[in-house]
Parts: structure tokens; C-alpha cells; sequence
């Protein structure tokens, strides 16, 4: 009865191992497993035959042309302004300051847009000549807004990026 009892338990034991084994990814033992393998091998010279109706298509080759290619070369040349932005803050009458640090004294007039089409008007003071201080219309509140600065000569970017305007009210 002793070893009827031992064999049914070890024999439950197997089974639920058995199953508890077929659900995971592990098996209790490995079984080797029959695979086909089929050894092919190309090499550059063997001809490949195609199934019939099907004929091979390159793409065409583009010949090289002997004509020049034209280079751009600007027209104007704008001398390197190394602006940081500063600071900016709200002004009056629902008006926005951005001011921006140059390593030297600020020289020539310049532009800012600021939004979509907000234009403002730049200046500097002399007793900070390394501060370009650009005023115009508040473009949002509580927004993330797209700034450009531009020497008022020419539409050429000098400094492009964003400035966060938070929600608070002007002065």
C-alpha cells in the first residue's frame, strides 16, 4: 500500500511538472529536434534562373554630364553677431520686451519677429551698448512663441528660437 502511495504521488508530481513545463518557454529536457537544412551557396559566377515570365529590371544608369554645376554665392555678406538671449518680460499696455547680450557693442539696426507676424522694434541704449532691447506687441499669454531676429537691412536670420510667455498680466 506504502509503495502504491509513493508511486501515485511521484507519478501526480511528474504530471503536473509535465504541464506546468508545457505552458512555459523552458522544457524539463531538451529533445533534440529533426531540421532540414539546405546548403546553398552563391557564388558571383553561378547563373540564377528565374521563374518563368519573370525577367530582371535595373534601374537606369544615370550618365555623368560634362556641364559646369552653378555654385550659390550670396550677394551679401553679413559680418558674425554672436547674440544670446537675455531676458524678457512684459511692459505696459499689453507691450513685450526681449532683450539680447552681444559680446561687443551692438552696431546696425535690427528686427524681431516674434509669433507668426509680430514686429518689433529694436534698439540700444549707451550705457549698455552690448544690449540690443527689442519691444512690440505682446504675441500670446501662457504660450510658447517662435522668435527671429534679423538685421534691417536684409531678412537673413541671425538667431532663431522660443521663448516661453507666462501668464501673468502686464504692469
Amino acid at each position: 500500500m506504502k509503495k502504491s502511495f509513493l508511486f501515485l504521488c511521484s507519478l501526480f508530481l511528474f504530471l503536473c511538472f509535465e504541464s506546468l513545463a508545457s505552458c512555459s518557454n523552458y522544457p524539463l529536457q531538451s529533445t533534440p529536434s529533426v531540421t532540414s537544412m539546405v546548403e546553398t551557396s552563391f557564388s558571383p559566377t553561378s547563373a540564377q534562373t528565374l521563374a518563368p515570365g519573370l525577367t530582371p529590371t535595373l534601374p537606369p544608369i544615370k550618365e555623368s554630364s560634362s556641364t559646369a554645376t552653378k555654385i550659390f554665392t550670396p550677394t551679401e555678406t553679413i559680418p558674425p553677431v554672436f547674440f544670446r538671449l537675455l531676458t524678457h518680460g512684459p511692459l505696459p499696455n499689453w507691450q513685450y520686451l526681449v532683450t539680447f547680450e552681444n559680446d561687443e557693442p551692438v552696431t546696425g539696426d535690427y528686427s524681431l519677429i516674434v509669433g507668426q507676424n509680430k514686429e518689433y522694434t529694436c534698439f540700444t541704449r549707451a550705457d549698455h551698448p552690448n544690449y540690443l532691447y527689442c519691444a512690440g506687441p505682446m504675441a500670446g499669454i501662457d504660450t510658447t512663441v517662435e522668435f527671429k531676429l534679423y538685421p534691417l537691412e536684409s531678412k537673413v536670420e541671425i538667431l532663431t528660437g522660443e521663448i516661453y510667455i507666462p501668464l501673468q498680466f502686464a504692469p
